[in-house]
């Protein structure tokens, strides 16, 4: 039954095609064009050849995104560690500004006093 629907249909003979090759243990290489295994058409080596190809695109395009992602963290990293660094620096002028404004303060009640 699936000798006849393999022959009749190339998406039916593509499948067959790939499991004969993943339960061989062969590599999944791209079939050059034109070529025929087992008695495959040539459709079939395209619509393979096709399948092969888009996975391996989706594989690049997969990679990219965690490069880009990993890219975007390390950025974000280095932001925080400079923000943080600002705080610590703000917040020390914040404590030299209070306490000069503490000696103004005392210093005009002393000369109000007098």
């Amino acid at each position: 039954m699936l000798q006849n629907m393999t022959q009749t249909n190339p998406f039916w003979a593509a499948q067959a095609m790939l499991h004969r090759g993943i339960a061989m243990g062969q590599s999944a290489a791209l079939p050059q064009a034109g070529a025929t295994t087992n008695g495959a058409s040539a459709a079939t080596d395209e619509l393979t050849r096709k399948k092969l190809a888009r996975k391996q695109s989706n594989r690049d395009s997969a990679r990219r995104s965690r490069l880009r992602k990993q890219a975007e963290t390390v950025e974000i990293n280095v932001k925080v560690s400079e923000l943080e660094r600002e705080v610590v620096a703000l917040r020390e002028e914040n404590q030299r500004l209070k306490k000069r404004l503490a000696e103004n303060e005392g210093q005009r009640e002393r000369k109000t006093t007098k």
